[in-house]
């Protein structure tokens, strides 16, 4: 029931077109589950998914703060078998929240500092070639 939850809230957002069915389904899963039984049940390696999986986690921690959705319960219809009643409560209030939380993590994102002890290239116009110092110039 999450999973769908999860993907209901998603395709609310244009950006779920950028994703193949599969990879939108496969990461749904992912979140409430793990990247081994992702693969084993959609064959998708974590390369393939984790652009779709990161876009979803705004949406994911919307869900999670409302809390998922009781099955509702129907005459006729079997206690085991009410996992096959679609629901669908997904509202654009739920949608704004998700986008904000988006926006967000955008921010902290661009305002968090490199952590140090993280040791980054230098840049190609500063790089020297292999097995010459930083003081030493090849001769021609």
């Amino acid at each position: 029931v999450q999973v769908m939850e999860l993907l209901d809230l998603c395709i609310l957002d244009l950006k779920c077109l950028e994703f193949t069915y599969g990879v939108t389904a496969a990461s749904a899963l992912y979140h409430f589950s793990s990247c081994e039984l992702v693969h084993k049940v959609s064959g998708f390696e974590w390369s393939e998914i984790e652009g779709c999986v990161k876009w979803m986690v705004p949406f994911a921690m919307a869900l999670r703060e409302m809390g998922s959705i009781k099955l509702k319960k129907l005459k006729g219809v079997w206690p085991e078998d009410l996992h096959n009643i679609q629901t669908h409560s997904n509202s654009l209030s739920l949608l704004d929240k998700a986008h904000t939380k988006q926006a967000l993590l955008l921010e902290q994102s661009r305002c968090s500092p490199v952590p140090s002890g993280i040791l980054t290239p230098p840049q190609s116009s500063k790089k020297h070639n292999s097995g010459v110092g930083p003081h030493e110039h090849l001769q021609p």
